[in-house]
């Protein structure tokens, strides 16, 4: 299953940078179905048990949120 994930503006404007339960990325997942999501640098963990590699263009995004510099709403899809 491959569902579609977008991160929006206000995700990103609630976000916090360096927070793996708090970025734009996790608040998206928590807000989706998976209340306990956490990102790391390259995975994410949607639950105790289930940690899944994110798409390049999520790393880069988050990366670049991390860093402070300026991002935009993106869709992406996740092999779960």
């Amino acid at each position: 299953m491959k569902p579609k994930f977008t991160i929006t503006k206000k995700y990103i404007n609630m976000g916090q940078r360096c927070e793996p339960k708090k970025c734009p990325v996790a608040l998206t997942f928590r807000n989706n179905g998976y209340p306990d999501a956490s990102v790391g640098a390259s995975h994410v963990s949607l639950t105790s048990t289930l940690f899944i590699k994110l798409p390049e263009k999520v790393i880069r995004f988050r990366r670049a949120f991390d860093q402070g510099h300026l991002v935009g709403p993106i869709t992406f899809e996740l092999d779960i």
